[in-house]
């Protein structure tokens, strides 16, 4: 093969692996929820940060003390969280910035 194939070959597949998502710019990251306190956590949201609504309850389980659970699939960008109690107690985390494929791990503390 000439050079100019083995070039047109190697952009090509380049490409496809693009296309399936294997070289994305915007690549997942994941956020792992650390809860270090007493308390199970029964509600989970996390939305980006200029959002005015909380959406959906992320959690389909509590998080027991000394528990984790990660969550996947982020974009890069600034997320805030809001955190729920067994004790219907809940605080708000401001200033989540996440970059691509990284994994950013929020410990909930007393």
């Amino acid at each position: 093969m000439t050079k100019k194939v083995v070039i047109i070959n190697l952009i090509i597949s380049i490409l496809i692996l693009c296309l399936i998502g294997s070289c994305s710019l915007n690549s997942p990251s994941q956020i792992i929820i650390d809860n270090e306190t007493d308390l199970s956590i029964i509600e989970l949201y996390i939305v980006a940060s200029e959002s005015t609504a909380w959406n959906n309850n992320l959690l389909t389980e509590p998080i027991s003390p000394g528990g984790q659970k990660t969550f996947s699939h982020f974009s890069a960008g600034e997320y805030k969280a809001k955190v729920v109690f067994e004790n219907s107690f809940s605080i708000e985390i401001d200033g989540i910035v996440l970059g691509n494929k990284e994994i950013k791990t929020i410990v909930v503390k007393p």
